[in-house]
């Protein structure tokens, strides 16, 4: 009796454990804007992820009506994103300022699994128009600019009559192989250089070089084996007149395809852009509201600037699936800032990648934190620097709390650790360092595994940089804005061989900004045609350049 008594009741575990699954999957992960949330957007697209795939079949775009306070209902384009479990409304019309905004999905779509959706509604409140900031922008978190360098050149002259930034090669000793992509920005009151993206090999030789028309960022190459940078129009640290910020996507030849920008209104920001493999994009904006800041604190300022900082996911069809932001999830008072400033910045998100597990590892500059966002739900995973939940082995107990401060890039390794751009601001003295991690996330320990600090001098940045671990297990270091007094060591990039003595050293004349500098695997594609005349050029001559056959237009007179 016992062998027939035993299977019955592991098969009625096993299905009733299988229907507790179902319905842990039966409603809904991820809804966006968050339920309840406030400040949002008038331009804002709604989500609904679901547990299970959807059956396209079932879906029926009249499922959905969406009606605001004052603005009634909106029609608008509803559709299923390529994940099939994505419900997506993209209204034809803005909301309102001010109003309440209701949700609601009718039942009737149903799963694969056949399970019918139950019906669900929710709501939310648009940013008040007194809350609109018309004046504040997308400002730059860098170091004010030196003005007292270059009167002579004229703000206003064309980028594309000044010469390139010269490239110093300070030292060289067996660099790893690879190419480096460099974007620079002449930051100069009164511009120098012009700005440019460089394909450099990994002596330092320019391979290529593109002259851009405005501030250009992090050239990198995608997981997907494309190029891509980010292009803004800037004069100092705020945007000038033209277009707003975008992300270029280019080919191996070097021709842009492509490109992409925030939506649901906001401006795109250029700290980081992550173009995955299935298609789908993930940019980020600081979105600036005004704000009384006195209902939150003593002493804030009624009028204040309060910076909303959002990570936005798009699908292949450039469909908003994913959008977090901030103050969804934190208070604003969860901040080292001083709340009491005219712009408040509580958290400033600087670097976000995607973790082995599909979730955001996201760097907050201001908390000195690393946070690991649920891109199923849009919850915070855990929280590791200051005020976190992870005990710190290894490290530098001088340091304490603050073990890496004001921090930049953070990745997941192929080794399963973590790499961070301390920038080591609270550091005594200050200084930047590539530093590595074994995180374990069950028990919320991160244990130092290596780090790059330069040897013979320091080298700090308070803000921008990255550094990348390399395969040979040396360092590379982008030092972003390099600080004018307490970093005596002017070096804009720094290889660093496996034992930590340095096997390459570059830098760039002063306010030369490369917010990054990175080092990858590349296979050159486009062939540059060079020409040359080795006759010498007596006064008053001109000589004329030629390719085989073809007169190139290129003279050069000895005046």
């Amino acid at each position: 009796m016992k062998k027939i008594i035993l299977p019955v009741l592991m098969i009625w575990l096993l299905f009733f454990f299988s229907l507790t699954l179902r319905a842990q999957t039966n409603s809904f992960q991820y809804v966006s804007p968050k339920p309840s949330s406030i400040l949002v957007s008038v331009k804002t697209n709604i989500i609904l992820k679901y547990g299970e795939s959807i059956d396209k079949n079932s879906f029926n775009k009249n499922f959905i009506t969406v009606e605001g306070s004052k603005s009634g209902f909106h029609s608008g384009e509803s559709l299923l994103s390529d994940d099939n479990k994505t419900i997506v409304f993209n209204p034809e019309n803005v909301f309102d300022y001010g109003e309440q905004v209701t949700v609601t999905l009718k039942n009737g779509i149903r799963t694969i699994y056949n399970t019918i959706i139950p019906e669900y509604s929710f709501s939310f409140q648009t940013l008040p128009e007194s809350s609109v900031n018309y004046s504040a922008s997308n400002t730059i978190d860098l170091p004010a600019i030196d003005q007292s360098i270059n009167n002579t050149s004229s703000l206003n002259k064309a980028s594309s009559y000044l010469p390139a930034p010269p490239i110093t090669i300070n030292s060289i000793d067996n660099p790893s192989t690879g190419y480096i992509f460099l974007a620079t920005w002449d930051r100069n009151i009164n511009h120098v250089y012009g700005n440019y993206l460089f394909l450099l090999d990994n002596k330092g030789h320019i391979v290529d070089s593109i002259r851009v028309n405005g501030a250009p960022f992090d050239f990198q190459v995608q997981p997907n084996g494309l190029l891509s940078y980010a292009l803004g129009n800037f004069i100092g640290n705020a945007p000038g007149d033209g277009e707003q910020l975008k992300h270029y996507i280019m080919d191996s030849t070097y021709a842009v395809i492509d490109s992409f920008q925030m939506k649901n209104g906001y401006e795109t920001d250029f700290h980081e852009f992550n173009l995955l493999p299935n298609g789908h994009a993930v940019m980020m904006s600081y979105h600036n509201v005004s704000f009384d800041m006195s209902k939150v604190i003593p002493n804030g300022n009624s009028n204040a600037t309060l910076v909303i900082d959002i990570i936005q996911e798009q699908d292949k069809d450039k469909n908003v699936v994913f959008e977090w932001r901030d103050i969804d999830y934190m208070s604003i008072t969860d901040t080292e800032t001083d709340l009491t400033q005219a712009r408040v910045h509580p958290r400033t998100v600087n670097g976000f990648n995607l973790d082995n597990d599909g979730n955001i590892l996201a760097s907050l500059r201001e908390l000195s934190s690393i946070i690991k966002i649920s891109r199923e739900t849009g919850e915070i995973l855990w929280r590791m620097g200051k005020s976190g939940d992870f005990t710190y082995l290894n490290e530098h107990p001088e340091n304490a709390p603050f073990y890496h401060a004001r921090q930049h890039n953070v990745k997941r390794l192929p080794n399963g650790n973590i790499s961070i751009f301390d920038n080591g601001e609270f550091h005594n003295p200050p200084y930047s360092r590539g530093v590595e991690y074994k995180v374990d996330e069950i028990n919320k320990t991160a244990t130092l595994v290596s780090e790059f600090r330069y040897p013979t001098g320091n080298i700090f940045t308070a803000t921008a940089g990255n550094a990348e671990k390399l395969p040979n297990g040396g360092w590379f270091i982008g030092y972003g804005a390099l600080h004018p007094i307490l970093s005596p060591v002017k070096r804009n990039i720094v290889e660093s061989h496996p034992d930590g003595t340095i096997a390459f050293e570059l830098s760039l004349p002063p306010n030369i900004l490369a917010y990054r500098a990175s080092k990858f695997p590349w296979k050159e594609n486009v062939k540059i045609n060079s020409v040359y005349n080795d006759t010498n050029i007596d006064q008053g001559n001109t000589v004329t350049f030629t390719y085989g056959p073809d007169t190139t237009g290129v003279k050069i007179k000895n005046l």
